[in-house]
């Protein structure tokens, strides 16, 4: 956002420009990056990029990419503590030249605690220095998406595309495997970035429950409105048909908070599809017991601790260790010719990948061993904790599990993070996700 006060830039280095200035907000607010496009190069080579700044390298990181190539990380020495204006600089040689540059500023630290102030960008022919490829990326698959093992006739896949709320990217939203015998997802996979969470986290006033356009009722479970059916309009629920009529949760395997509302009643449609039915599993629903505090827990842990600059990487998992546990669709009032019967995951298990340093501008195919981290999370779906027996349980190593692990517990049906080498599969360090 632009400001214009007395914290601005005025007489703190030469040529500063005055009391207007950018400031990009912390990561996860709005807006966390500053995008400078398309900038005439008259195809020289090298150049210096000079701007205003009261943070360290470590608070924003800048990228640069040329015409239509992907962006790359781009070093650059500003101050040596925060809130204080110094002119930063990055001085830099193109490998090849480019008819048009732009550059990328985001917010990469919640230490920067007034945010990222910027300001007076210039760009300059000089004698160069860091060496950078703006050259077309290479195509990558995208890392989070697990690989198929085996094929089931009842597994069905999809990947749902969107907006984002504040810079209208187009982005994929996320993808799913769905069991269309069980009615219930066996994955979700996403990327998760700040530029996700544009819109903030506001959950839809009317939620906007509804099937997915690629399943049929037939298919989903009926966790939606069914308009006109037996005149019925209400909502319609799990509810197990035994055990005195529990009454399951809709849960949600990507949270609706991940994905930015905006306007609480009129939710941006990146928030909308994760009301979709192939988003959604039967959950135990006292927020109280074990399973709920966990998985919320889990939730919170990943959003505000684990995603990063380079883009953290999601497979959230229902598992079937029997089918034992049955709920019923579509049954307030019963509803003929839709009601039927789901199976009700005994598990969930939620596993992510990242680089260590969270700000290396490179794809996670690029990267080594050393260079990246992955864990999984598994928990039971019960009110009492399979792992440590309590009640009230909370988040720690115990419900830790390398992502082997938590393939071998799936049946190994699916090959997680297929692109990353086996070591960072086999192993983790608890210190490194917080535990």
């Amino acid at each position: 956002m632009i400001k214009n006060d007395k914290y601005g830039s005025a007489g703190k280095y030469n040529d500063a420009s005055g009391s207007c200035y950018v400031n990009i907000c912390k990561p996860g607010a709005n807006p966390s990056y500053l995008e400078v496009c398309n900038i005439a190069t008259n195809r020289e080579k090298k150049f210096t990029l000079s701007f205003g700044a009261i943070f360290k390298p470590e608070h924003c990181a800048l990228y640069i990419k040329a015409d239509d190539s992907e962006w790359k990380r781009l070093e650059y020495s500003a101050a040596t503590t925060y809130n204080s204006w110094v002119l930063a600089e990055a001085s830099f040689s193109l490998t090849n030249s480019a008819e048009m540059l732009s550059f990328r500023f985001e917010a990469i630290s919640a230490d920067a605690t007034y945010g990222c102030n910027l300001d007076d960008l210039r760009l300059a022919t000089s004698k160069g220095g860091q060496t950078v490829d703006v050259g077309a990326s290479k195509a990558f698959s995208w890392a989070e998406l697990p690989q198929k093992k085996v094929s089931k006739s009842d597994y069905v896949y999809h990947t749902h595309w969107s907006t984002t709320y504040s810079s209208k990217k187009s982005v994929r939203n996320y993808s799913y495997c769905y069991d269309v015998r069980r009615h219930s997802p066996m994955w979700i996979a996403h990327p998760q970035h700040a530029i996700y969470q544009e819109g903030g986290k506001t959950r839809p006033a009317n939620e906007p429950w509804a099937c997915d356009p690629y399943l049929t009722d037939s298919q989903s479970a009926i966790i939606y409105p069914l308009y006109g059916a037996n005149n019925c309009s209400l909502r319609t629920y799990f509810d197990a048909y035994y055990q005195d009529f529990y009454q399951w949760q809709r849960g949600h395997m990507l949270a609706s908070s991940y994905r930015g509302c905006g306007d609480a009643n009129n939710p941006a449609e990146i928030n909308k599809q994760t009301f979709y039915s192939s988003n959604i599993a039967a959950q135990r629903s006292d927020q109280n017991g074990a399973f709920q505090r966990l998985w919320g827990a889990a939730e919170k842990k990943i959003l505000d601790s684990y995603v990063c600059s380079d883009t953290l990487y999601v497979v959230s998992g229902a598992h079937f260790a029997n089918e034992n546990t049955k709920a019923t669709d579509a049954n307030i009032f019963y509803i003929p010719d839709y009601c039927k019967t789901c199976i009700v995951p005994t598990h969930f298990y939620k596993i992510v990948l990242r680089t260590k340093s969270g700000r290396t501008g490179k794809a996670i195919q690029e990267c080594s061993a050393d260079e990246l981290k992955a864990v999984g999370f598994w928990f039971s779906n019960t009110d009492t904790d399979e792992q440590t027996g309590s009640t009230t349980p909370t988040l720690s190593k115990a419900h830790m599990r390398s992502v082997d692990e938590i393939e071998r517990l799936t049946g190994n049906e699916f090959n997680f993070f297929p692109d990353i080498p086996e070591s960072v599969e086999a192993s983790f360090n608890a210190s490194d996700w917080g535990f």
